[in-house]
């Protein structure tokens, strides 16, 4: 917590008021987890800016996305592609559900996600600074791409 000291003159006498406001946390990164386990899958433990994520080299089915965080948050706000949004309201963070419910919007093409944090639950409290993520999701799995046919030799 950090502790703010005001001063204050009211008629003619001052005033000493110290107040206790709580820090809010961040979000600082996001990782993909596997649905089915609640596992965070090692490849993509901490998701980059830009980074692609390859379905094709993951072998979980059902994904989610979880919020890693610092300090004092108790809910986290998640926002994706300007058309989601879920309010996390205990840890762990997860984008879809509590219990890692799996995403049906983690499909092929590029996504925006973001996450605010709060110091209390369910969006209360202080709020955190919005963490924002540029990431895109393909699939170059087995039967995506057609071989090349080979070249005879004469």
């Amino acid at each position: 917590m950090k502790n703010l000291h005001y001063v204050a003159l009211i008629a003619g006498m001052v005033f000493n008021v110290q107040a206790f406001a709580k820090t809010p946390g961040a979000v600082k990164s996001f990782s993909l987890v596997d649905a089915d386990t609640s596992e965070v899958i090692e490849e993509y433990k901490n998701i980059e800016e830009g980074m692609a994520i390859d379905l094709g080299q993951v072998s979980a089915k059902n994904l989610s996305i979880k919020a890693n965080t610092k300090g004092k948050v108790k809910s986290v706000q998640f926002g994706m592609d300007s058309s989601y949004t879920y309010l996390a309201g205990k840890k762990p963070f997860y984008l879809c559900g509590g219990d890692v419910t799996p995403c049906t919007n983690l499909s092929v093409g590029f996504h925006q996600l973001s996450g605010t944090p709060f110091t209390e639950i369910n969006g209360g409290g202080v709020k955190g600074n919005l963490t924002v993520l540029n990431f895109s999701i393909i699939n170059s799995g087995p039967g995506t791409m057609p071989l090349p046919t080979p070249t005879p030799e004469l």
